[in-house]
């Protein structure tokens, strides 16, 4: 009886402490997280230190979200900033503080303004994690410009000069005269002209360079990082050719962001397939990681942007090539048998 007595005792201790401790730990609350960079301003693909910290109750731990490390060339991105890789991670070692911290090394390709955030943070207790960010924030992108470059001059007043006639009537005489010889020569060499009109009608598609240009990037020596970076500058030229000829779009003259715009302006009109956007902005990071914050991938990667710029020159000629303008061969005529 007695023993039966401390049993019960015993149990309706372990449950009440039980009770006690879940009142106390509960779901993680009175965390806190910000973001912040020592730097006060950055250019275009600089690489920059972004740290993180949390404030957390000592009974629980952090979970600090890190960028993957594997074949697909992905990068986390967070608004306008990139995350490269992570510098330092406190948070294994659980201080009994209740503060850990976590410092980035990301880039941004973003003009000038880039948002920095939020980044998503986890906060583990008793088996349930709460999911909470950091406030965003913004750095200030320094122009690429040299700061000696000369302002636009104001324009020049209009010259007037007094109104000439005679080198329009000797324009007017030599246009006669050639025009005649024209007519001359055409009608004396009509099979010349056919053949020099036809010569300057077979126009290379935007297809066919860039299936072209492709091929040579496959062969290309990419044991170097100059070479790697020589490779990604054709790639993207090649990229920006298509889209230029096949979509009307001045991708040349763009940055990969407006470029990315245009591209899915012409997506909302039904003038190019929607999702071309994501694999196109996919190579583009990718290019720009490589040209600009000299951030080289492996070869495997180099061979996979190949895979994904013909991918986007397939969705593309499929979207924009009619069903109806297949060439169905005629059967030929057999002659009847006497």
């Amino acid at each position: 009886m007695k023993r039966i007595r401390s049993f019960s005792l015993f149990l309706f201790a372990a449950l009440l402490g039980t009770a006690l401790l879940h009142l106390l730990v509960g779901p993680a609350s009175a965390q806190t997280a910000r973001a912040y960079s020592k730097t006060d301003s950055i250019s275009v693909g600089e690489r920059f230190d972004l740290t993180v910290v949390v404030e957390r109750p000592v009974w629980a731990r952090t979970v600090f979200t890190h960028p993957p490390h594997d074949s697909t060339g992905q990068i986390l991105q967070l608004a306008d900033i990139l995350i490269l890789r992570t510098l330092l991670d406190t948070s294994p070692a659980a201080s009994e503080s209740g503060i850990d911290s976590v410092v980035y090394e990301a880039t941004t390709f973003a003009l000038d303004t880039a948002i920095v955030g939020p980044v998503p943070v986890g906060i583990v207790a008793t088996g349930d994690t709460l999911a909470i960010s950091t406030d965003p924030f913004w750095i200030p992108v320094r122009s690429v410009v040299p700061g000696d470059a000369e302002d636009i001059l104001d324009l020049m007043p209009i010259a007037e000069f007094p109104p000439a006639v005679w080198p329009w009537l000797v324009f007017l005489g030599l246009l006669i005269a050639a025009t005649g010889a024209f007519l001359w020569w055409y009608r004396r060499s009509p099979q010349i002209v056919s053949l020099l009109r036809s010569e300057s009608e077979i126009i290379v598609s935007p297809l066919e360079e860039a299936t072209k240009r492709l091929a040579a990037l496959e062969a290309a020596d990419l044991s170097t990082d100059e070479s790697v970076k020589a490779f990604f500058v054709e790639l993207s030229e090649t990229l920006r050719t298509y889209i230029s000829r096949r979509l009307e779009v001045p991708a040349l003259e763009r940055t990969s962001r407006e470029m990315l715009d245009d591209i899915r302006d012409r997506a909302n009109q039904d003038l190019a397939p929607p999702e071309m956007i994501e694999v196109v902005s996919l190579v583009l990071q990718t290019s720009d990681l490589a040209k600009f914050a000299e951030l080289f991938p492996a070869q495997v990667v180099c061979r996979q942007s190949i895979e994904r710029v013909r991918n986007i020159l397939e969705m593309t000629e499929a979207f924009l090539t009619p069903e109806d303008e297949v060439i169905i061969d005629e059967p030929a005529l057999i002659p009847e048998s006497e």
